[in-house]
C-alpha cells in the first residue's frame, strides 16, 4: 500500500480532515459520491488539496479496482457513510459491525437496532412515496393532529425538509413535498418517516462529538442545542453551547449505549439525544465529523476531534498518546455557536454590521451569506439556508453569553432585505 488514503466527499468538516492528512504527508484520494454541483458539496470544498479524484457511479467493482492503491479509505460527509463502509468490508479493513451496517446510513434501521438494544425510541414509521394515506391514518392512530408528528427524510442531514404539518391538508401536502424531494445530498428521498413530535419547550438536545478506537468510545466536546420553530420548521437551529463533561456524564453514557447499539467501533460520530422529564431520547448518529463547530470545539476544550480521527486510522499509539497528555492538562474554555436566521427572502437591506460581530470579546470565527447591501440571502428552513454563523469563545462564559445576546440584538440588521 501507498502512503495515500482517500475520502468520501470531503466536504465541510472533512475539507479540515484532508488538510489535515495532507500536512501529516500522506497524498489524499477524493472519493466523490454525489453531484458536485450540489450546494453542499461545495461547502469548504478545495480541489487543491486532492492528487485525485475516483467519481463512484454505483459500481463497488469499479470503486474497488480505482482504489486498490489507497491505504486507507475514511468518511467524510453523511452521504459517504454507506458507501464507504460497503468499500471497506469488501476491503477487510472494516472496523465497525458489519451486521449493523445499514444502521449507521438509515434513520430507520438505526432506530430498530437501538430499539432491540433496550433503548427508549421515540414511535415511527417509515412510509412509501406513494403511501400518504397510509401515513396519515398512521399520524390519526398517533393522537394527530392534537398530538404533533413530524415527517421528514430517513437519509439527509441539517434539519434538510423536517416539517411539523398540524392538520390533515396540510400532512398530505408536505408529505408529497418530503417524499418527492431531493436529500440534501441531491439523491431521491422516496418516502417519509413520521414520528413523534419532541417539543424544545419540553426537552434538552444535546449533541455529543466523540471519537472511538477498537470499540472504546472517547469524548471530545459536549454541547446543547437551543431550538424553536421558525419560518415552519418545527425545530430551527438557534445556537449551541459547550457544556463540560462532568455535567453531562448521562448524556455520555447513553450516547455511547447509543454508538455500541448501532455497531460503531472506529472513527468519529456526531451523536444527538434528547433529554426529556421521561428520560433520554436518540435524535439520530452521524458517523462522521461534526460540520462547523470542530475548530471552535478544538480551541476550547484542548481536544481536537480532527486529528483524534486521522489517528483512530492512521496512528493508534498517537491516539491513545494525546488521550493521556489530555488527562493531564486539560482545557476548559466556554464557547458557542449563535446561527443567524432570515426570516424573509430578498436581497440586503444595507451592508451587514460585520465589524460589530468581530470587535465582541469572545469572537471566534464566522461565515456569513450576504455581506454587502444587494447580496440575495434565502427564507431560512434548515441549516443549508441560514444566513450565517458566529463561533464564540472565551476564558470567561458571562463573556460568551453577553456576546450571544447581542449577537440575538442584531440578527435582524444582519439579514435586514428588501
Amino acid at each position: 500500500m501507498s502512503n495515500t488514503i482517500a475520502i468520501g466527499d470531503p466536504v465541510s468538516s472533512a475539507s479540515r480532515l484532508a488538510h489535515r492528512a495532507k500536512l501529516r504527508g500522506y497524498s489524499v484520494i477524493e472519493l466523490r459520491t454525489f453531484d458536485s454541483k450540489s450546494e453542499y458539496y461545495s461547502r469548504n470544498y478545495d480541489p487543491r488539496l486532492f492528487d485525485g479524484m475516483v467519481e463512484y457511479r454505483g459500481d463497488d467493482a469499479m470503486a474497488l479496482h480505482d482504489l486498490r492503491h489507497v491505504e486507507h479509505i475514511l468518511i467524510g460527509a453523511d452521504s459517504s457513510v454507506a458507501i464507504v463502509e460497503r468499500l471497506n468490508l469488501f476491503r477487510g479493513q472494516l472496523h465497525n459491525d458489519p451486521e449493523k451496517i445499514l444502521a449507521r446510513s438509515d434513520k430507520v434501521e438505526l432506530a430498530l437496532h437501538l430499539r432491540a438494544a433496550g433503548l427508549p425510541v421515540a414511535e415511527q414509521r417509515y412510509f412509501r412515496s406513494t403511501e400518504a394515506r397510509q401515513a396519515l391514518q398512521y399520524a390519526k392512530e398517533r393522537g394527530f393532529p392534537q398530538k404533533l408528528q413530524v415527517i421528514k427524510p430517513r437519509a439527509s442531514g441539517g434539519t434538510n425538509n423536517v416539517l411539523l404539518p398540524t392538520n390533515e391538508d396540510e400532512f398530505l401536502t408536505k408529505f408529497d413535498l418530503v417524499a418527492n424531494a431531493l436529500s440534501l445530498y441531491a439523491r431521491p428521498n422516496g418516502g417519509v418517516l413520521v414520528m413523534d413530535y419532541v417539543s424544545p419547550a419540553e426537552s434538552v438536545e444535546y449533541v455529543v462529538d466523540a471519537v472511538s478506537h477498537d470499540g472504546t468510545h472517547f469524548v471530545t466536546d459536549v454541547w446543547t442545542y437551543q431550538k424553536e420553530p421558525l419560518n415552519g420548521t418545527p425545530a430551527m437551529y438557534r445556537s449551541m453551547k459547550l457544556m463540560s463533561q462532568e455535567s453531562a456524564a448521562r448524556e455520555i453514557d447513553f450516547a455511547f449505549r447509543m454508538l455500541d447499539a448501532a455497531g460503531h467501533r472506529q472513527g468519529a460520530s456526531h451523536i444527538e439525544l434528547w433529554k426529556t422529564p421521561h428520560g433520554h431520547l436518540p435524535v439520530e448518529i452521524g458517523f462522521r465529523l461534526p460540520g462547523l463547530i470542530t475548530q471552535v470545539a478544538a480551541d476550547a476544550t484542548g481536544l481536537d476531534q480532527i486529528d483524534f480521527t486521522l489517528d483512530s486510522a492512521l496512528d493508534p499509539e498517537a491516539f491513545h498518546t494525546r488521550l493521556k497528555a489530555h488527562r493531564l492538562e486539560p482545557t476548559n474554555r466556554a464557547a458557542a455557536v449563535v446561527f443567524i436566521a432570515s426570516r424573509r427572502a430578498g436581497t440586503l437591506a444595507e451592508d451587514a454590521p460585520i465589524d460589530d460581530v468581530k470587535a465582541l470579546r469572545s469572537y471566534h470565527s464566522s461565515a456569513f451569506k450576504a455581506i454587502r447591501a444587494g447580496d440575495p440571502l434565502v427564507l431560512t428552513t434548515d441549516v443549508a439556508t441560514i444566513g450565517g454563523w458566529v463561533a464564540l469563545c472565551h476564558e470567561r462564559t458571562d463573556v460568551v453569553e453577553k456576546d450571544l445576546e447581542f449577537l440575538r440584538s442584531i440578527e435582524q440588521r444582519l439579514t435586514d432585505v428588501r
